[in-house]
């Protein structure tokens, strides 16, 4: 049984793909330090996280075993004696109850269980969330997208992914309090690895030896490039669901 089970949900765009792209990298060496990833690959705790809060759209496009992701990744963590950690943003959106049912189960492979949010002052985090909506094809423009945002509109699930304390209050209904984290991201100018040395001393992980290069970064658009990327999306008007209106 694992004696501390770290569950990182997010938030988008708060420098979980660069810290994925670490964990993954170093998973051998993470290992052998204590620190284990369950299910494999990220893939597997993607899929496990879309188990988790029953995302439709996804489980359509997973086969059986897929479908037993999570129920992989909780054995795999039962039959370790350190620590494991799951991370995926998408568990941002899980409901309290989805959320209450992946806490409890985890904690039937594990002592201790332990939510771990990353966040960002929204001053970034709005015109960051709006570029990955621009990369994903929506031709909205930042005007638009800071006026739906400020209205909080049921269609529109910004703040199901970066209202920390609505989150926060949705998995932390059955933890106690020390077992909430939340890793705030360095203003900008800082060292560019505090963040992993953050997250690092967290999960209790020695870093010494373990290369920052990560191999995988979710990189910040020019302001030529969103230009480009409006121009095409605006003529494929069908790829994203947020259309401007």
């Amino acid at each position: 049984m694992a004696r501390r089970a770290f569950l990182h949900i997010g938030t988008p765009k708060s420098g979980t793909t660069y810290l994925q792209s670490l964990w993954w990298q170093h998973r051998d060496a993470l290992a052998a330090r204590g620190l284990l990833l369950p299910g494999g690959d990220a893939d597997v705790q993607f899929h496990a996280a879309a188990v988790v809060r029953a995302n439709r759209d996804v489980l359509a496009t997973m086969g059986p075993r897929q479908r037993a992701a999570w129920d992989r990744v909780l054995a795999e963590s039962r039959q370790w004696d350190g620590d494991v950690l799951v991370s995926q943003e998408q568990l941002v959106e899980a409901s309290t109850e989805d959320a209450a049912n992946a806490v409890r189960r985890l904690g039937e492979a594990a002592d201790e269980v332990h939510v771990v949010i990353t966040a960002r002052d929204l001053v970034r985090q709005v015109p960051s969330a709006w570029q990955q909506r621009i990369k994903h094809g929506s031709p909205t423009s930042l005007r638009r997208f800071t006026e739906r945002v400020a209205k909080d509109e049921p269609d529109f699930n910004f703040w199901t992914h970066q209202d920390v304390p609505r989150i926060l209050e949705r998995w932390g209904a059955g933890l106690e309090p020390d077992r909430m984290h939340v890793v705030v991201l360095p203003r900008p100018g800082a060292s560019k690895d505090l963040l992993w040395q953050r997250m690092c001393g967290l999960l209790g992980v020695d870093p010494t030896g373990l290369s920052l290069d990560a191999p995988v970064a979710n990189e910040t658009l020019s302001p030529a490039q969103i230009a480009f990327h409006r121009l095409v999306n605006t003529h494929l008007r069908n790829a994203h669901l947020d259309v401007a209106r």
